[in-house]
């Protein structure tokens, strides 16, 4: 089993925080919350948030797709990615899954 069903979330994020220098904020000024490794892409997403209705539900449905579609080019059927979120609980998400769900971490 993977690092995500063996080890509590801090073991986890222990690294991470290590590697990407993780200060997380809410303050746009201390934006980004980490040190973007290089090459590194980053992706201004904040079009499809300024918008309500079917134009955001659309722009969402777009990037869930794609983002999900480039998961399942880059990872083999039986990986997981563990997806770490400072305001919700951490969870594990297999992109190769018939219908991908939420699992604990």
């Amino acid at each position: 089993m993977g690092p995500s069903r063996t080890r509590p979330v801090r073991v986890v994020l222990g690294p991470f925080d290590a590697r990407f220098e993780f200060s997380p904020s809410m303050d746009p000024s201390a934006w980004p919350a980490i040190r973007e490794p290089s090459p590194s892409v980053t992706i201004d997403l904040s079009r499809i948030f300024d918008h309500e209705g079917p134009r955001f539900a659309a722009g969402a449905q777009a990037v869930d797709s794609f983002g999900l579609y480039a998961f399942t080019c880059v990872t083999e059927v039986d990986e997981e990615f563990v997806v770490l979120d400072w305001q919700h609980p951490c969870y594990r998400f297999s992109p190769h899954s018939p219908k991908p769900e939420r699992v604990a971490a």
